[in-house]
């Protein structure tokens, strides 16, 4: 099923209970990672991406379209007609022909526009058009002009064969220097935005007779693609651009892939790297998460085999969409030289220090400076707490904190802490309490677990190391995950470890995440120390749980960084 068969009031071509159980078989079956990274599930919100045009008018006529009794495909080629107007193409009418709208189903009145607006509109409409669970699912979402325009005037060169495999809408299309159309290719999956891609294209170049290289199609295929059809150039391209899908689990196609993560992005780069020329570009907007977590371990590995040109932190590009982004530019060519970081400020790094790293994470922070200073804490003979010598566990999701969480102390019912109770070193008072009823918790880990004690506790989403020493074994909510060590190490130490500005250096250098992952943990080493060192550190600690005060903690964290890096 696609977008163009949903309609906006639900009246039309499918059910609303329908709709609803296909969303529900959607999520399950496919798409239940992005459900446990984002609360959109079955969000039926509009939002209007306001950000991308400041136009009153135009906000406005968005809002009405929202409440028309229209479907999406109908108010879509109401507005194509009216921006089509002055388009010379021959092949115009064949073209509005295949969107098979009747002419009792074309929206009355588009007086709002003005010609001012003819920035992919169709574009913009669509989104403002779509639920928050269809965008995310679909990966929906505007790529900003000015990061497609740097990788256009850094990368496109006049009579270069292009493709975007992911257009959308062919956004990458209108930031293009006006040349052969015939030379742009792009291919989706998702069939209103090839509509708009192909009217797109014939209104940029309205003076020319052609039928766009635009195409429905998946272009991670291998088996009967538009290669084997010819219909796509078998001599490969020049420059291979998009914004690919960045959530999608795709686990049909894996087999014909050396990459074995199933996200749907690493295929696109497996792909393409292989339909481009030798020596030209491949240039990505990727999550931020490729460079760090170690399930796309299989992607970088493939990546260090050519050469990365450069890396441009984005920050977070997307509304409502919470992940930081990447640009990645990659040549298809073997290099083992520099690779040029835009961060805050522009520096580079040589790629045989990704190649040394584990899991060959791309540890964009780390300068040659920040490189010894790990090297030492590295070199030294240390622990690591592994999934053989450590039980891990998630907090507990009721599903309805409404119905399990008192302010209240009452019967059957336990203190509960989050992670706004987890401090460095120790836990504070908690406020709320937990009805006890295990069975009918949505999310639990063993509950032997969290009455485990002592234990560690630690905040999952921060973007700094905040571990707490649980010593009476108390449940956990919102944020806050449990490690239980099962090794000969002082856990008093661990913590004053993990909680020292030198492991902070380390976190942020190596994985820059607003997220402190299991497999970060997994990574910082405990290095073997001498008794007495251990016992002035746990005494420290001891003070500071004791007394709920970390006026010590500095002097703790320089006795840390003089032993580690001596």
């Amino acid at each position: 099923m696609t977008a163009i068969a949903i309609d906006l009031e639900k009246k039309k071509d499918i059910s609303y209970a329908t709709l609803k159980n296909w969303q529900r078989l959607w999520v399950d079956n496919i798409w239940h990672k992005l459900v446990s990274r984002a609360n959109k599930r079955f969000s039926e919100k509009k939002i209007i991406p306001e950000e991308y045009i400041q136009n009153n008018s135009v906000i406005e006529t968005a809002r009405y379209f929202q409440k028309e009794w229209f479907s999406i495909a109908e108010i879509l080629f109401s507005i194509v007609l009216w921006l089509t107007k002055d388009t010379k193409n021959k092949y115009l009418f064949h073209e509005l022909e295949s969107w098979n709208i009747p002419n009792n189903r074309i929206v009355p009145s588009l007086s709002n526009y003005t010609s001012n607006h003819k920035w992919d509109i169709l574009w913009w409409i669509y989104q403002s058009l779509l639920n928050e669970w269809q965008k995310n699912t679909q990966w929906l979402y505007y790529t900003p002009k000015y990061i497609i325009k740097d990788i256009i005037d850094k990368h496109f060169l006049d009579g270069m064969k292009f493709i975007d495999p992911c257009c959308w809408s062919g956004q990458f299309l209108l930031q293009i220097p006006s040349q052969d159309p015939e030379n742009i290719w792009w291919a989706d999956i998702d069939e209103i935005a090839v509509k708009i891609a192909r009217i797109n294209l014939m209104i940029k170049y309205s003076w020319v007779d052609f039928l766009p290289n635009v195409f429905c199609t998946d272009s991670l295929q291998k088996e009967n693609s538009l290669f084997e059809k010819n219909i796509l150039p078998s001599d490969y391209f020049d420059l291979v651009a998009t914004n690919p899908p960045w959530w999608s689990k795709l686990d049909t196609i894996h087999s014909w892939y050396s990459v074995k993560s199933w996200e749907s992005f690493s295929f696109f780069i497996e792909r393409w790297m292989d339909l481009l020329k030798k020596w030209w570009i491949l240039s990505y907007i990727l999550p931020e998460s490729i460079l760090y977590v170690k399930t796309h371990e299989d992607v970088r590995k493939v990546l260090l085999d050519f050469d990365i040109v450069s890396i441009t932190e984005l920050g977070r590009i997307f509304t409502w969409v919470f992940t930081p982004a990447i640009q990645l530019d990659v040549k298809k060519q073997s290099e083992d030289g520099n690779i040029e970081i835009y961060s805050r400020e522009k520096y580079t790094i040589k790629k045989s220090l990704f190649i040394k790293n584990p899991h060959y994470t791309f540890s964009i922070h780390i300068d040659e400076k920040n490189s010894d200073l790990l090297n030492k804490i590295y070199s030294k003979k240390s622990l690591y707490l592994t999934n053989e010598n450590t039980d891990w566990a998630l907090w507990i999701v009721t599903w309805n904190n409404k119905e399990f969480i008192s302010h209240e102390k009452k019967d059957w019912y336990i203190p509960i802490y989050t992670g706004k109770e987890v401090w460095p070193y120790f836990l504070k008072e908690s406020k709320q309490f937990l009805l006890y009823e295990p069975e009918r918790y949505q999310q639990k880990a063993p509950m032997e677990r969290y009455e485990t004690s002592p234990k560690l506790i630690y905040k999952f989403i921060s973007n700094k190391l905040v571990f707490s020493l649980d010593e009476i074994g108390v449940f956990t909510l919102n944020s806050a995950n449990i490690v239980i060590p099962r090794i000969d190490y002082s856990l008093k130490v661990i913590i004053a470890l993990f909680n020292s500005e030198l492991y902070q250096t380390i976190f942020q250098k190596k994985f820059h995440s607003i997220k402190v992952l299991k497999s970060h943990i997994q990574e910082l080493p405990l290095p073997i120390l001498e008794a007495n060192d251990i016992c002035h550190i746990e005494k420290m600690v001891d003070t500071m749980i004791f007394t709920k005060n970390i006026s010590q903690k500095g002097e703790l964290d320089a006795c840390i960084f003089n032993l580690l890096t001596q």
